[in-house]
């Protein structure tokens, strides 16, 4: 008898585990799958951070590239400033999802009158601003001769570095997001291994 008794009792021991473990697991693997989910987010978020910043970096190369050329007395060549200034607005628009908000224009519906534009979004535009405005210097430099045209360097030349300040705070705006996306990343990865 007391065999009878000890097998129903590993019996229902049996059945409670094993219906604890059905009723626990899909719990400790929806938590795996949320990490998961959110690891996954912030290494998007920070690819497109990433391309923002390098985005940003090829108006840039344009530009000092157009700056060298004309120091050298070479043709200055900027015809792809067009397509890596709307390339850098584009990438700013993927980070919008993420809450980095970069608007393009005041006449935008949601924006007009409603709110301060951030530090972003003015640096932003001041970059693309910038930018047109050097690439103008530099043509009209490219074209004169003697004392116009080395005026029209310079002036080229105090724009492009009114575009690099304009960088640097977009920069400034990225990296401090990409940084607390790095440290989110660190604090789970403990909590992973556990």
């Amino acid at each position: 008898m007391s065999e009878a008794i000890y097998g129903l009792i590993g019996a229902l021991g049996g059945a409670v585990l094993g219906g604890a473990a059905t009723l626990t697991a899909p719990v400790f693997a929806g938590r795996h799958t949320r990490r998961q989910e959110q690891r996954v987010r912030r290494e998007v978020e920070f690819e497109r951070m990433m391309d923002l910043r390098r985005a940003t970096r090829d108006v840039l190369l344009i530009l000092d590239d157009g700056r060298q050329a004309l120091y050298r007395g070479e043709p200055v060549d900027t015809s792809g400033l067009r397509e890596a200034v709307m390339k850098m607005r584009e990438a700013a628009d993927r980070c919008e999802v993420y809450g980095l908000r970069f608007e393009h224009s005041r006449s935008s519906a949601e924006t007009a009158g409603a709110r301060e534009w951030t530090p972003g979004t003015e640096a932003l535009r001041a970059l693309a601003q910038w930018a047109w405005v050097t690439e103008e210097c530099l043509g009209r430099a490219a074209a004169a001769e003697g004392e116009s045209r080395r005026r029209h360097a310079q002036q080229a030349e105090g724009h492009y570095e009114s575009a690099e300040n304009a960088r640097r705070q977009v920069l400034g705006v990225l990296m401090d997001r990409m940084e607390e996306l790095r440290e989110e990343m660190r604090a789970r990865e403990p909590a992973r291994e556990q």
